[in-house]
């Protein structure tokens, strides 16, 4: 009993310092979704979202005008939005490639390939990167292709070790 009066008594602590920090945090994202902004500033999309984080890949393509996908380096990303007709998702660096191929994987992890052009490239807090991608169409990925990308799944790379700016 002695401890938690100490505790209610001592608001200095340094957990009671860290939830209070995160609760900031928490109330300062909230504050984008606050009624007060409904009807003064329009918001451009007219399909409801879905936040969704699901690990998703990247393959960026090597051309410019034709999508041919490189396998060999693709970029792991996370969803940051879900719609029928596209997907926002964050990551680390700017996307180079205008054309990219998105891999995701379904409830029984059998992944799914889709072509998709980059409509927009947004900063973020905390370094991130938002990517809007327009589905374009279904990709068909060869076995060779799924195998170069699944190689990639458990790699880990060493503290000491330069990441390439292009492949992770």
């Amino acid at each position: 009993m002695l401890e938690k009066l100490t505790q209610l008594l001592n608001p200095n602590g340094a957990r009671k310092k860290a939830e209070n920090s995160f609760a900031r945090l928490i109330t300062q994202a909230s504050f984008e979704g606050m009624p007060y902004r409904e009807g003064v500033k329009q918001t451009r999309r007219r399909v409801k979202t879905q936040a969704t984080a699901i690990g998703v890949w990247l393959i960026p393509s090597n051309s410019e005008h034709a999508l041919k996908p490189d396998f060999t380096c693709p970029i792991p990303a996370v969803t940051f939005d879900l719609r029928h007709m596209g997907v926002g998702v964050l990551l680390r660096q700017p996307l180079e490639s205008r054309m990219v191929v998105i891999a995701i994987p379904d409830q029984e992890d059998v992944w799914r390939f889709f072509e998709s052009e980059v409509r927009h490239q947004s900063h973020r807090p905390g370094g991130w990167v938002q990517v809007g991608l327009q589905l374009q169409t279904l990709f068909d990925a060869s076995p060779a292709e799924i195998s170069m990308l699944k190689s990639h799944f458990a790699y880990v790379p060493a503290k000491d070790e330069s990441c390439d700016s292009r492949c992770w």
